[in-house]
C-alpha cells in the first residue's frame, strides 16, 4: 500500500465521521485546493519563455529599464 492511498484511506475515515451540516464546508475547500492548484499551473506555463528572448530586447527590458520609465510620460488617472 502506497503512501497516498494511506492518506486517502485515513481521509475517508475521518470523513466518515464528520456531521452532514459540515460536508458542505469540506468540499468547499477541496475545491479551493483546486483552484490553486489550476493557478499554480498556469504560472509554472511560463516557465521557459524567455530561453530564446532576442539579446537586444533582453536589454531592453532589464538594464535599460529605468532609462525607459523615464521616457514613459503616460499619467495615472
Amino acid at each position: 500500500m502506497t503512501i497516498r492511498t494511506k492518506i486517502i484511506e485515513e481521509i475517508i475515515n475521518k470523513m466518515d465521521m464528520i456531521p452532514e451540516r459540515k460536508l458542505e464546508n469540506i468540499l468547499s475547500y477541496i475545491k479551493e485546493i483546486e483552484n490553486l492548484n489550476d493557478q499554480k499551473e498556469t504560472i509554472l506555463s511560463f516557465a521557459g519563455k524567455w530561453d530564446n528572448l532576442d539579446n537586444e530586447l533582453f536589454l531592453d527590458l532589464t538594464k535599460n529599464l529605468h532609462e525607459n520609465r523615464k521616457k514613459d510620460t503616460r499619467t495615472i488617472n
